[in-house]
C-alpha cells in the first residue's frame, strides 16, 4: 500500500503540464488522491475518466479564425481571444499577404490556428486570382465604357475597353494580369478577371427613336426578326424573371 503511495509524488510532475495553459490536473495526477487510495478503498475508473474529458476540452490545441479577404491580401498580425487551457488567452496570428485560405499554423505553446476567409462583397477568390463581376449599360456594352473598382488595398483601378474589341456580350470574361492576390513566397501577383453583364433597357423605344436606333443597328447588329407568315398568330410571352446569366434557369 505504502509503495503505491509513492505514486502520488508525481502529482507535482504532471502538474506541469498546466504550464501550457494552466488547465493540467488539478494538482496534477495527484489531485486524485496521488493513487495513493489505489491502497485501500481502490480507484473510481469513472471519475478519473470524466476528470480526463473536462481537461481535454479546457486544453483544446487547435482554433479556426475568420479573416476578410482583405487580411488576406494585405498581411499583418491579428488578435484573437481563444479558451485555452480553461482560461481566456489573447493570441496574436501573423498573417502573410497571399496565404492560401484554410491555411493552418502552429504558435508557441502547441496552439495551432486555422484561418478561414470571410465572404467579401465584390471579389471572389480562386488561388492567386480574384474574380469580379460588372453590369454595364446597353450603350456601354456597344460603344464602349470606362469603370473604376476598388481594389483590396483600397485604391482604384480603372477597367476599359475600346477600340476593336469595345463591345462586350453578355457574359463576356474580361481579365487583367497582375491585379489579382500576391503570389504566397513569390513575386509578383494573379490575374483580376471580371465577368460583364448587360442590363438592357427596360421600355421598348418607339417612334423616331426607335427608327433611328434601327438605321444605326441595320447591318451592324444582325437582322430584324422574320416576319410571320400569313395567318399566323403571334404569342406574346409573359416576362417570369430576368436571371443571372451565369445561372441559367431552373424549371
Amino acid at each position: 500500500g505504502g509503495g503505491m503511495g509513492g505514486m502520488g509524488g508525481m502529482g507535482g510532475g504532471f502538474g506541469g503540464a498546466q504550464g501550457t495553459g494552466g488547465g493540467g490536473f488539478p494538482g496534477g495526477f495527484g489531485g486524485f488522491g496521488g493513487f495513493g487510495g489505489m491502497g485501500s478503498g481502490g480507484v473510481n475508473l469513472e471519475e478519473i475518466l470524466n476528470a480526463l474529458n473536462q481537461n481535454m476540452r479546457r486544453t483544446q490545441t487547435s482554433f479556426t479564425v475568420r479573416l476578410s479577404l482583405e487580411d488576406f491580401y494585405l498581411g499583418g498580425q491579428k488578435s484573437f481571444r481563444v479558451l485555452f487551457g480553461g482560461q481566456q488567452q489573447d493570441v496574436v496570428v501573423p498573417v502573410y499577404a497571399g496565404m492560401p485560405d484554410g491555411a493552418a499554423m502552429r504558435l508557441e505553446g502547441g496552439i495551432v490556428v486555422q484561418m478561414q476567409q470571410k465572404p467579401h462583397a465584390t471579389f471572389t477568390r480562386n488561388g492567386d486570382h480574384l474574380e469580379a463581376k460588372l453590369t454595364l449599360s446597353l450603350y456601354e456594352a456597344l460603344t464602349g465604357f470606362r469603370r473604376p473598382i476598388t481594389q483590396l488595398d483600397g485604391s482604384p483601378v480603372w477597367l476599359s475597353a475600346d477600340g476593336p474589341s469595345a463591345v462586350t456580350s453578355h457574359g463576356t470574361l474580361r481579365r487583367l494580369r497582375g491585379f489579382g492576390m500576391p503570389r504566397f513566397r513569390a513575386a509578383g501577383k494573379g490575374d483580376l478577371l471580371v465577368r460583364f453583364y448587360v442590363r438592357l433597357p427596360d421600355k421598348l423605344l418607339t417612334g423616331e427613336s426607335a427608327r433611328l436606333l434601327q438605321q444605326i443597328l441595320k447591318g451592324a447588329a444582325g437582322t430584324a426578326s422574320p416576319l410571320a407568315p400569313a395567318g399566323e398568330r403571334l404569342q406574346r410571352m409573359q416576362l417570369v424573371r430576368e436571371v443571372d446569366g451565369e445561372q441559367g434557369e431552373q424549371f
